[in-house]
């Protein structure tokens, strides 16, 4: 139904450009002063109303397009983040790392062996391929004591989701954990 009326808009636009005012007919003919007057004025007058009809037919065009394109990117978000929304968890020998992306917007990675946690807390924006996840907060936490400051990094992390629940994931930001484990090299997280 959204074609149809986009096509619409189109041959409007295209009928636009096309329609010859009836007074350009009339210009040719001078048989007196009066007529050529005349003939001139609705000459001005058809190309107002020419300028005015081509300007509302571009703007109901932009409308159109801004709608189009708002509703496109919202599916191509919507379809995104289904993929890579949710809880990740990826466990070596002693630790494990799961990282959590919210449909709101929020992002935390964390980093746990026994009793000590390592976390980063921000939000995110992603595309097909990448994820990009801006830290708020960064924290550890032991059996005594917990440390927490406010951070401003930014890390970029590569992506890939397939239909088996798991995710392939790079990063070069992500620390090294406690097995030695580096998230340089892809590796594979499981949705839980």
């Amino acid at each position: 139904m959204k074609s149809t009326s986009f096509f619409v808009k189109m041959t409007a636009v295209a009928a636009v450009f096309l329609i010859v005012p009836p007074a350009f007919a009339k210009s040719g003919s001078k048989n007196s002063a009066d007529d050529s007057e005349t003939t001139e004025s609705t000459i001005n007058q058809d190309w107002k109303k020419f300028g005015k009809d081509s300007a509302e037919a571009a703007k109901s065009l932009g409308k159109a397009l801004g709608k189009t394109g708002k509703k496109i990117g919202e599916d191509v978000k919507n379809s995104v983040d289904e993929k890579y929304c949710g809880t990740w968890t990826h466990k070596g020998k002693k630790v494990t790392t799961t990282i959590v992306i919210g449909r709101d917007g929020t992002m935390s990675v964390t980093q746990k062996e026994a009793l000590d946690v390592q976390y980063w807390q921000g939000t995110y924006s992603g595309t097909l391929a990448l994820i990009v996840f801006k830290i708020k907060k960064s924290g550890s936490k032991t059996g005594f004591s917990k440390k927490e400051v406010a951070d401003n990094k930014t890390w970029r992390i590569l992506y890939s989701v397939d239909d088996k629940g798991t995710m392939s994931l790079t990063c070069s930001a992500i620390p090294t954990d406690a097995d030695g484990h580096n998230f340089s090299n892809s590796t594979v997280f499981v949705k839980s």
